[in-house]
């Protein structure tokens, strides 16, 4: 977008320039004006490059970048006739050369390959035809190489600059939408988590199983020995969270506290009850050992809520809240408990050490 914008402006100053200049044009200069134009009005049209590949677009741009080079060069051939004219022809190479090795988006490769055809194609053309002595064409011949240099090293430094900042944003977006603590997503990770699953399993037409745990006697951990300990079983709760939930859709995210959720996308629910079950055994089975050689270990109040494509309750906040709610019915029941509402009538099950 910034490459075609800038070309325009640029291919239409020159022209308008070597109006004022009194230069003659021919048939032939207007065909190397809409060779130079055109090329981008098809780089601004969205409508028209949605119709190729990324891989596809990136070639497209890089062919009209080099053509535009091209096509400057012969213009600038053409309107150069002795050294008179080398500053005028030098001064567009120049602003060529930035454009495509910086603002024409190609990859570092396909811009050296572009301004190297520039070089070439500018050097021929004015050994065959311009007469320039010898020394006047090994000066241009160092210019041209200089501008190439610059440009290949602006392009190393805007490229290195914008890995930089992408490295930064992935590493803000990371922080923003994980626990610090676990490594799980957080409240605002599983959202947008839970929306693109969503969408995936309508499509699908497959239901989402959407698990949320309470942890049962963790106050009593950070109260009666640490919080560091408290920090260490909610880690290792965690782990066993995110073991059982590799799937690439599957999700595990710490809702604060000591709550988390986990999304299991399934196709039949008595697979994922059976699944819920070997993971509350697997933490009632979890013991930790603090610094003075206490055991301790927590169990889990789980709620399992299973989402049906096309239903009413078929929204991340819906299922969530539905999955929340069975879990604060487990917990009120007395805990160590799993509240199972599938597609048919609501099954629940009392764990005791998460053995049915």
């Amino acid at each position: 977008m910034a490459y075609a914008s800038g070309m325009l402006v640029f291919a239409g100053a020159i022209f308008v320039e070597r109006v004022f200049a009194g230069a003659r044009f021919d048939q032939f200069d207007a065909v190397i004006a809409a060779c130079i134009l055109l090329p981008q009005f098809v780089l601004l049209s969205k409508p028209v490059l949605r119709r190729f590949e990324e891989g596809a677009r990136s070639a497209l741009s890089g062919a009209i970048v080099v053509s535009n080079g091209l096509m400057l060069v012969a213009f600038c051939v053409r309107h150069t006739r002795s050294t008179d004219g080398l500053p005028y022809m030098l001064e567009m190479v120049l602003i060529q050369t930035v454009f495509a090795y910086i603002f024409s988006g190609l990859s570092l490769r396909a811009a050296v390959t572009a301004g190297a055809a520039m070089w070439g194609a500018l050097l021929l053309g004015l050994f065959w035809m311009v007469d320039l002595p010898p020394s006047a064409l090994a000066r241009t011949a160092l210019v041209i190489t200089a501008l190439n240099i610059v440009g290949l090293m602006g392009r190393l430094w805007t490229t290195a600059l914008a890995r930089h900042y992408d490295r930064v944003r992935q590493e803000l977006d990371y922080e923003a939408s994980h626990d610090p603590l676990t490594g799980t997503l957080n409240r605002r990770g599983i959202q947008a988590t839970l929306d693109r699953v969503l969408k995936h399993a309508y499509r699908e037409r497959l239901p989402v199983g959407v698990l949320y745990l309470d942890l049962d006697g963790f106050k009593r951990i950070n109260d009666d020995i640490s919080h560091a300990a408290g920090d260490a079983m909610l880690a290792t709760i965690a782990n066993l969270l995110k073991d059982a939930s590799r799937r690439p859709l599957d999700a595990v995210a710490r809702m604060g506290g000591d709550e988390f959720l986990v999304i299991w996308p399934t196709a039949e629910s008595g697979k994922l009850l059976a699944h819920t079950q070997r993971l509350a055994q697997a933490i009632a089975h979890s013991r930790q050992v603090s610094d003075g050689g206490r055991e301790f270990g927590v169990t889990a109040s789980i709620g399992v809520f299973v989402a049906q494509p096309g239903s009413q309750m078929w929204s991340a906040e819906a299922v969530v809240t539905a999955a929340e709610r069975l879990a604060m019915t487990a917990k009120a029941a007395g805990g160590d408990r799993i509240e199972f509402s599938g597609a048919g009538p609501q099954a629940a099950l009392s764990l005791t050490h998460g053995a049915a």
